[in-house]
């Protein structure tokens, strides 16, 4: 119901659902999605999705720094699954929020 992706991903930010580096980090994965999605010859070795993967940073905040020489491809793997990860967690958390506020009334 909120369209795009992006939409989606400012909805979530401006409701207080997710934070800056969410944000950004989900605005990243949209670009390298679009990239392999709009060209046949994509790959993780062409240097705006490897930098794109780079840049990546909610599981630097969250977990831990990537090993130094680490490829695009296992970073933008270990990106997507922290925020997959983080986000499952958002919604249940928000799902018990709103259950527990409904039991109130």
């Amino acid at each position: 119901p909120l369209g795009t992706y992006g939409n989606r991903i400012r909805a979530a930010y401006c409701f207080g659902l997710i934070g800056k580096t969410i944000r950004d980090d989900l605005r990243l994965v949209g670009k390298i999605r679009n990239a392999f999605a709009h060209d046949l010859y994509a790959s993780f070795e062409d240097e705006k999705i490897r930098a794109w993967s780079s840049a990546l940073s909610w599981h630097q905040v969250a977990y831990m720094q990537p090993p130094p020489g680490a490829p695009a491809r296992d970073l933008f793997n270990v990106g997507v699954n922290t925020l997959a990860s983080y986000l499952s967690g958002v919604v249940s958390i928000a799902r018990r929020g709103k259950l527990l506020i409904q039991r109130e009334d």
